[in-house]
């Protein structure tokens, strides 16, 4: 009876061993999916350029220094990359099945793959984003690679997903600064959203003009062939499932560090109003 007992434990150990064991490898392998399509870089990157993004605001707006500087502070406390990678990595985690992952990691390990993704990571700075507004004209004008920054873009959904984190940011931002500068009112809502729908359209148009412009600058190094093919890539049903999941990932982070980052501007605006 015993030695039964002893069995039936090495059994139960050795199996949860195991499932212990294929559990982490199948978390090495969204990881090193993660590294080598170039997430985790784009997304280091993330609380730059934000914070370019604002500055270039600032200057047009006239805010002070001092509340620059704080604002800037209140960033690099809220923005925080690895909140928006624990998304990503959660949401890939629950949607691609092992075989997924596996066939994703060899197009991502090939010559091809390791070229598209070395040019959006090289793209993904702040320096980057300067040079792209600089050249804007000259990368309009080729209309062959302004058609496939549409098509990509049609299959990735950066426009869409553009307006989505766009409406999060500034809703989020409204909320915390009426909550600050009113405490204990109701925040109207309805007359924001009414004033949104206004301009939503012009937003929306801005938005994909700044999708097109940054595909066509990403892309300048990669080869027409090379392009074709990533194309039929990005139409494969695993690769829409693989961007969709770590989009719905990105978005969720993204809302986090938003609504923590706008309650930073909120106190920021509350304390210089006093």
């Amino acid at each position: 009876m015993k030695i039964r007992n002893v069995h039936l434990f090495f059994a139960v150990f050795i199996g949860l061993f195991s499932s212990i064991c294929l559990a982490d490898q199948r978390e090495s392998n969204i990881d090193k999916l993660m590294a080598l399509s170039g997430i985790n870089k784009q997304i280091a990157s993330f609380p730059d350029q934000v914070k370019a993004g604002f500055l270039q605001g600032a200057n047009q707006g006239g805010i002070g220094e001092e509340r620059v500087s704080k604002i800037l502070e209140s960033a690099d406390n809220t923005i925080v990359p690895d909140v928006i990678l624990g998304e990503i990595r959660s949401s890939l985690a629950a949607s691609l099945s092992d075989e997924e992952t596996a066939t994703l990691l060899k197009w991502y390990e090939s010559d091809i793959g390791r070229r598209v993704t070395a040019a959006e990571e090289a793209a993904s700075t702040p320096e980057a984003y300067e040079e792209m507004l600089e050249n804007a004209q000259m990368l309009m004008e080729n209309d062959k690679r302004v058609q496939m920054a549409m098509r990509i873009d049609e299959l990735v959904g950066a426009t869409k997903m553009g307006m989505e984190m766009q409406e999060s940011s500034s809703t989020a931002i409204y909320s915390a600064m009426m909550a600050a500068m009113a405490p204990g009112q109701p925040v109207d809502f309805e007359a924001y959203k009414k004033e949104m729908e206004k301009i939503e359209p012009q937003m929306r148009e801005q938005m994909q003009s700044l999708v097109m412009l940054s595909f066509l600058h990403t892309y300048q190094p990669v080869s027409d062939g090379d392009m074709a093919k990533y194309e039929a890539f990005l139409s494969r049903p695993t690769t829409k499932k693989f961007n969709d999941s770590a989009l719905s990932g990105l978005a969720r982070g993204f809302d986090k560090v938003v609504k923590d980052w706008a309650g930073e501007l909120a106190v920021i605006m509350k304390s210089e109003a006093a």
